[in-house]
């Protein structure tokens, strides 16, 4: 007989009811995909599109196309499993998903934890329809901020790059993708081999230039 324990999460008050689930598994140590180890020359492959928090902020008050809901809505129900089984097989040890803290506080932890600064190109970054526009007209919610005040000092952006791609930086996703860190030989073969397994917009979005306390360089 298997069994299940109910913990305490977050608390949320608004009209609609919400049930959680959180999974436990077991994985072999030889085979763990840890968010510390990235070297200099490693390049960064994002495997999802960002914008999922901005773009569900924008439904609630009603400033959400329908085709942006349905973007966001096939991607989210997109799992991670291709992706981490392209990732596996090529041997990439250092990795994170991108989640509530966003692509900055996800990326800032592998930058603070392997010691290095990590450069971000802001227009190789893909973003669903709608969220710069939607970012350019003030319409952040309050996680964005929350993120900004946790990651901001980890990043720096550079000059010609719009404040709306930091604030990108910092949109919490909901099911967003993965984040890795590969070597620069192995980055073209392993994002041709996810777009073949249906990671469409996945992208190298930057690269580890440098030992360092952690830092994130936001470059045009």
């Amino acid at each position: 007989m298997k069994h299940a324990s109910l913990l305490g999460g977050h608390s949320v008050d608004d009209q609609e009811i919400k049930y959680g689930l959180s999974v436990t598994g077991v994985v072999h140590p030889q085979k763990i995909v840890r968010n510390i180890g990235a070297g200099p020359h490693d390049f960064l492959i994002l495997t999802k599109p960002l914008g999922t928090g901005a773009i569900c902020f924008a439904a609630q008050i009603g400033k959400a196309t329908p085709a942006w809901r349905a973007a966001i809505g096939r991607s989210m129900a997109a799992l991670n499993r291709a992706s981490a089984e392209v990732m596996i097989a090529a041997g990439v040890r250092c990795a994170t998903d991108v989640t509530g803290f966003g692509l900055a506080g996800h990326l800032g932890e592998i930058a603070a934890q392997s010691g290095v600064t990590a450069e971000v190109r802001a227009g190789k970054i893909p973003v669903f329809g709608g969220v710069l526009e939607l970012l350019r007209k003030g319409i952040i919610s309050g996680a964005v901020e929350r993120n900004r005040e946790s990651a901001a000092r980890r990043v720096e952006r550079g000059p010609g790059v719009g404040e709306e791609y930091e604030d990108l930086l910092y949109d919490p996703q909901t099911s967003g993708g993965l984040l890795m860190c590969v070597p620069a030989k192995k980055a073209a073969g392993l994002l041709a081999k996810l777009k073949a397994r249906g990671a469409k917009r996945a992208a190298i979005i930057g690269r580890i230039v440098e030992k360092s306390e952690g830092k994130i360089l936001l470059h045009a």
